[in-house]
């Protein structure tokens, strides 16, 4: 019932989702990074209330056209919220088939990625929700080798921007993704030089950030907001994370705990990677040997 209530209602929680919601409704009416935008309306007289929270930008992208032509708020933040399930699948369904030239596989990678158990216990959090840009991102990083077409560099670079402007956790673990992507695909020698040309896309894809992060650590650093190494502690996932689910999964409800991370993956998950790796060196059965491009 989201879309029909969207001008008056807001998915989730009142907590989360209303802060989320300012966030992209001040992005809206102010432009990002500007003076004017880090200085918030809340908590007057404090300054750089903005650097409290999540910038939301990537986000803004889908937000603000909707704020644009509705003038609410909650109806520009509830679309972007529904949506993050169909941009999500399209997504990985692009990757998916642009790696195994495949249909059925695309569209079950896609919904695989799009409806994951964890995602349920997230539908508080707008940002984590919106990991569309990951997928284009390995998308363009996947072609870009394989064919050295520039536009395809161009989609990486758009797309891991837009991707750490959505989520700064994402902009963390998007690193460790990339990183990885970039020894296990890269590091032969007749792809070295694609190699070395997407690592330079990649540094200067992210050079915009480093002056809203320094603002950010800046401001922070003058109120004395910190964490400490125990709080990291305290917050990061244990392996019993991974066997835990959302109470709102009826599926798994009852079968498997509740927790504080619940980043059960899900059994359709849990399945093709079983199949994956059963099946992986066999002949595919289409008139050619799989090739490394099966692989993400």
């Amino acid at each position: 019932p989201l879309l029909p209530q969207a001008a008056a209602a807001i998915a989730s929680d009142p907590w989360d989702p209303v802060l989320n919601a300012t966030v992209l409704w001040w992005n809206a009416v102010t432009t990002p990074f500007t003076a004017a935008w880090w200085d918030a309306p809340q908590f007057f007289p404090t300054t750089g209330v903005s650097s409290f929270t999540e910038n939301l930008v990537g986000i803004s992208l889908v937000a603000t056209p909707i704020y644009r032509v509705t003038g609410n708020p909650l109806t520009a933040y509830n679309v972007s919220f529904f949506i993050t399930w169909p941009l999500s699948a399209l997504a990985v369904y692009l990757l998916v088939h642009h790696l195994t030239r495949r249909t059925d596989a695309a569209v079950v990678g896609g919904l695989a990625y799009a409806f994951a158990p964890y995602r349920i216990a997230e539908l508080a959090h707008l940002q984590v929700l919106s990991s569309y840009w990951l997928p284009l991102a390995l998308l363009a990083a996947h072609a870009w080798v394989e064919s050295g077409m520039r536009r395809w560099l161009v989609l990486f670079a758009a797309a891991w921007l837009l991707q750490s402007l959505a989520n700064g956790y994402y902009l963390l673990f998007g690193g460790v993704l990339f990183t990885g992507w970039l020894v296990w695909f890269g590091l032969r020698r007749d792809r070295l030089n694609r190699l070395a040309w997407l690592t330079v896309t990649w540094g200067l894809a992210s050079l915009p950030l480093a002056p809203v992060l320094l603002r950010y650590q800046r401001i922070h650093a003058a109120m004395g907001l910190r964490r400490e190494a125990y709080e990291a502690l305290a917050f990061s996932a244990t392996p019993a994370s991974f066997v835990q689910a959302s109470g709102r999964l009826v599926a798994w409800r009852g079968a498997l705990p509740k927790g504080n991370d619940n980043l059960f993956p899900g059994a359709t998950v849990l399945v093709l990677i079983a199949v994956a790796l059963v099946t992986s060196g066999e002949p595919s059965g289409h008139g050619r040997a799989p090739a490394q491009r099966t692989s993400c």
